[in-house]
């Protein structure tokens, strides 16, 4: 799986795209009727959830732990979930945020009798997302929450241990990878605003690396030299006028 994941988001440069393809191939493989990654803004008091893979799974309406609990909510067989995409005050899952907080994964086999749940899918709202069996798995970088990576499905479900290292594993390095492409995408912004600056200077501007390589060349420059600024990149002055 992880494997898989790799191969998946190594093309990726775009966050959403990235989650996307994780909640995809952590859902599949868990066969779990959905599966989300979270980003969470303490400072706004919000949880976002910008995409969430969702697909048909079995199930019965004996799977619960007693006839009694069953309502007319329950899912039926084949029960595709329903889309949890959107954003959310974080203190209506305040009884969640200590564990995440910690970076502990909250593992839970039916939200309705776990204490730390069952308030929450009482809600009406929440209750209608058919949320019965959770495994959220936070992400604390430098000591702050920042995401959680939520698998969901649709019955009670028992979460083995080689469940919880699997979507610890994918959310770490669904992070990493999200990271990664939102620094190179403010890189590339600033990049091209420092360079929209330099081509509005009327004067010939032209700047080296430590290797005297040609690194950036403006038009009032590449005009100057008779050259075009493609053709200097990467080269030294002595590479491109050798004579």
């Amino acid at each position: 799986v992880l494997l898989a994941l790799d191969d998946a988001l190594r093309p990726l440069g775009d966050a959403d795209a990235i989650t996307a393809a994780a909640a995809t191939i952590l859902g599949r493989a868990l066969g779990a009727g959905r599966a989300n990654y979270t980003e969470i803004d303490e400072a706004a008091g919000v949880l976002r959830v910008r995409h969430n893979f969702t697909q048909p799974v079995p199930t019965a309406a004996g799977a619960t732990p007693s006839r009694d609990m069953a309502d007319a909510s329950a899912p039926t067989p084949d029960a595709v979930m329903p889309d949890v995409v959107g954003t959310y005050p974080l203190d209506a899952f305040a009884p969640l945020l200590p564990s995440f907080r910690a970076g502990d994964p909250v593992v839970i086999p039916d939200t309705r009798l776990d204490p730390r749940t069952a308030s929450i899918v009482a809600v009406p709202a929440i209750g209608a997302l058919q949320t019965l069996a959770m495994l959220d798995v936070p992400l604390v970088k430098d000591g702050a929450l920042v995401g959680v990576v939520s698998v969901n499905h649709p019955a009670p479900r028992v979460w083995t241990a080689d469940d919880v290292r699997l979507v610890r594993a994918v959310a770490e390095r669904t992070w990493a990878v999200v990271e990664r492409a939102r620094a190179e995408q403010a890189l590339a912004a600033r990049e091209a605003h420092l360079a929209g600056l330099l081509a509005g200077i009327g004067e010939g501007l032209v700047a080296f690396d430590r290797d005297w390589r040609y690194t950036y060349v403006n038009a009032p420059a590449a005009t100057l030299l008779g050259v075009a600024p493609e053709a200097l990149l990467g080269r030294t002055p002595l590479d491109a006028f050798p004579g």
